[in-house]
């Protein structure tokens, strides 16, 4: 029993810590749940491969002037000639 409410949680930790030092005079371990080690590794960077590099860049930059004209082709064929008032 304690005569002071406000001193509770400072009594609970001097109790704690009494009861670690005990433990550890006595060569006491606490147990605990073993955790499974997680090795975080990089993984290695690959060799770099210009000509495949290359080979890409040329295969996007076809890509982009295929839709790049087909864009174009539609704007055209989407005009139309102003209907004749006759």
């Amino acid at each position: 029993f304690l005569a002071d409410v406000m001193n509770g949680n400072i009594a609970q930790n001097d109790i704690r810590f009494a009861v670690l030092e005990k433990f550890s005079s006595e060569h006491i371990e606490i147990p605990s749940t073993p955790r499974a080690v997680v090795e975080a590794h990089k993984p290695k960077a690959w060799p770099t491969d210009d000509d495949k590099i290359e080979a890409d860049f040329a295969e996007q930059e076809q890509i982009r002037a295929e839709a790049e004209a087909e864009k174009k082709r539609l704007v055209k064929s989407r005009k139309t000639k102003k209907p004749d008032p006759d």
